[in-house]
């Protein structure tokens, strides 16, 4: 059948809600359908299928808040950036189709 072989959620609880669905339905996680979520949330390293997931660098984020906030510098435009990271577990893999 004409059925995704990937599910990339908004958020690590809604991949966990994909997760069981599929499993429900007699789909191999990370053979049949890759799921990743995104947040990274402890428990998704531990589910019985280890669930891939985008981390964000929250520590970063905030440090480099806090640093632009206590800047003497007059308010310009400093971009900053703080890449997430695939944190690639059991639960994605190449498509077999």
């Amino acid at each position: 059948p004409d059925r995704p072989t990937a599910v990339f959620a908004a958020n690590d609880n809604l991949a966990i809600g994909v997760l069981t669905a599929a499993s429900g339905l007699g789909l191999r996680i990370g053979t049949d359908l890759s799921i990743v979520g995104y947040n990274d949330i402890p428990l998704v390293s531990r589910l019985p299928v280890a669930l891939s997931s985008v981390r964000t660098p929250f520590e970063q984020i905030a440090s480099t808040a806090l640093e632009l906030l206590l800047s003497p510098a007059p308010g310009g435009h400093d971009l900053r950036t703080a890449l997430p990271t695939l944190m690639p577990r059991a639960s994605t893999a190449p498509p077999t189709r």
